[in-house]
């Protein structure tokens, strides 16, 4: 067991010096990376993001504009906290989206 932790204790070290998991923001919209997941989401397939409450706790839900090919639900999680406090990581999705009219490819 102790093996283990610490084997966890390493990968969780090596994660925040090399930041494997991290938001990144620039001209192409956002860049969700985790440990087991990538997300590409483009500006134009956004629309806006919203706080949602799930079990007692805040959530970001990423809204995604209706466009060809897309049916169902168009509010999506979007789990890119990491450990900072939702506010603000909400702040500054909001605050990045660049809302320049671009066609939905």
């Amino acid at each position: 067991m102790t093996i283990i932790m610490l084997l966890a204790g390493v990968l969780n070290l090596g994660d925040q010096l090399i930041t494997w998991s991290r938001l990144k923001i620039d001209q192409d919209g956002y860049d969700l990376r985790t440990w087991w997941t990538r997300k590409k989401i483009p500006h134009q397939a956004i629309r806006d993001f919203e706080l949602d409450e799930y079990m007692s706790r805040k959530l970001i839900m990423v809204c995604l504009r209706s466009g060809k090919g897309t049916s169902g639900n168009s509010r999506r999680p979007f789990p890119c906290a990491f450990g900072r406090p939702v506010d603000e990581v909400f702040s500054i999705l909001r605050d990045n989206l660049d809302k320049t009219p671009r066609p939905l490819t």
